[in-house]
């Protein structure tokens, strides 16, 4: 049901309306209903993406780059200069490829050919790396410096469109 003079982001089961301290309308029932929706591309993931990602294979490749680099990787003093000059993920990539029993790896090259597959796949090797050297935050650092929702959050924050959204 549309309420008068709302938007259709309103639109909701159960017209009970509310005001909150901040003289906002919200209404009761229905569930939340988000001031902005965005658009989640689920391509670049799925069962078998979690599977690569979670795999033996990957923590031995990523494991093995750690050891074998080790001193290289402590020039890195902060996330952000991580993040803007590590570029081994295609490395590791092959590593882990190359874990792989030859079933498994034809499998892994069918769903990484899929560019949102592959994309994400880096990501994931990225911030696993920075978790090895800056722990969950630097694995938090690089994963949401690619999340559509952050991204869209901070771009909505840096503008009027947020004062809109709060101020109602």
């Amino acid at each position: 049901m549309e309420i008068e003079g709302h938007d259709s982001l309103y639109q909701t089961g159960d017209t009970t309306r509310y005001t909150t301290v901040n003289g906002r309308i919200v209404f009761g029932g229905g569930g939340i209903n988000p001031d902005v929706h965005i658009h989640y591309d689920t391509s670049g993931t799925g069962t078998y993406f979690l599977e690569m990602v979670y795999s033996d294979e990957l923590k031995l490749a990523l494991w093995h780059y750690y050891t074998n680099h080790s001193a290289d990787l402590k020039n890195y003093k902060t996330q952000e200069e991580f993040h803007e000059n590590f570029h081994d993920e295609t490395v590791i990539l092959n590593k882990f490829l190359s874990n792989l029993k030859e079933d498994k790896q034809q499998k892994a090259k069918m769903a990484l050919k899929r560019l949102p597959v592959l994309d994400n796949f880096k990501v994931q090797i990225k911030a696993q790396m920075a978790r090895y050297l800056f722990r969950n935050n630097g694995y938090y650092f690089i994963q949401s410096g690619h999340d559509p929702a952050i991204k869209n959050a901070k771009s909505v924050l840096k503008t009027e469109r947020y004062s809109a959204i709060v101020n109602r």
